[in-house]
């Protein structure tokens, strides 16, 4: 993530710094870091974020078999709530990065032209039904658009570095302009998709970053990326289905074998057993 985070820098245009870029996404009502408005139609507030976060929290630290296992590894009680206390307090940081992450994401594709829709997928189906022509000219429409911001984007740069000469409330008008016109003509064409084929995902903002992997990073650096989320997958698989083993050997199984002839060997092999149980039962939930 840090050296995507780099490229993604280093890839704007010359003449936007990294305060223009944060200037760029909080005119575009993207650094907003805390809504305190009460709504039920808001997915994303303070009191959203304090009552639901009450109860991930609590499955996560409390039930989270990783995290007991982090607890059972403590030397002491002191070790285990320093570890606790450690774990929670390192994730403010690591999501304030991952969000910065996505903010650069959001400029970067300000200055550089994106599809329709990033879910290519959904543009498959829909450029092989009958929508096809109604499609294309929303595509025509979202790049004229797409052009007609990027030079707004441009003057507003220039701007932030006094090197162009005009209202900025003017510039910032006009730039709400386009992303309203922008999100409109993608609106309508979520509804193109879904008419096309109703079984498949619209939302394709889980598809923007991928986007920004396969088409704007090095080939080597997306095999390397790839790579390294495969195993970070499998990390977090294994630590999760040693914890699940352990925890039923233990608790479950020894507590309640009253055969105290068995060796350690025998619990070891157990383990094993438990592990490819817990890993199939976690194949066919999936």
């Amino acid at each position: 993530m840090i050296t995507a985070f780099v490229l993604i820098v280093t890839q704007l245009p010359d003449n936007v710094t990294f305060d223009n870029a944060l200037t760029m996404a909080g005119s575009a009502d993207k650094m907003k870091i805390l809504d305190f408005d009460f709504s039920l139609n808001d997915r994303y507030n303070v009191w959203s974020a304090i009552f639901g976060a009450s109860f991930l929290m609590l499955s996560y630290f409390g039930t989270d078999q990783s995290q007991v296992q982090r607890y059972l590894s403590g030397k002491s009680i002191k070790q285990m709530r320093i570890g606790l206390l450690f774990n929670g307090l390192l994730k403010v940081p690591m999501q304030f990065f991952i969000l910065m992450v996505g903010v650069m994401v959001f400029v970067f594709y300000q200055f550089n032209d994106t599809p329709l829709n990033f879910n290519p997928a959904a543009e498959k189906a829909v450029m092989e039904s009958e929508y096809a022509a109604d499609y294309e000219a929303l595509q025509e429409r979202h790049y004229s658009i797409l052009h007609e911001k990027q030079t707004m984007q441009e003057n507003y740069a220039k701007k932030l570095n006094n090197q162009y000469i005009a209202p900025e409330d003017k510039l910032e008008s006009r730039l709400n302009y386009f992303r309203q016109a922008e999100e409109e003509n993608r609106e309508a064409a979520r509804q193109l998709i879904a008419k096309a084929d109703d079984g498949i995902e619209t939302n394709d903002k889980d598809f923007v970053f991928i986007h920004f992997i396969l088409h704007h990073l090095p080939k080597g650096l997306i095999g390397l990326l790839l790579a390294v989320i495969l195993s970070a997958a499998m990390s977090s698989t294994a630590s999760e289905l040693n914890a699940l083993s352990s925890t039923t050997a233990v608790d479950i199984y020894k507590r309640f074998n009253h055969n105290d002839t068995k060796d350690d060997d025998h619990y070891v092999r157990m383990s094993k057993w438990f592990t490819l149980m817990w890993g199939n039962n976690s194949y066919y939930i999936c």
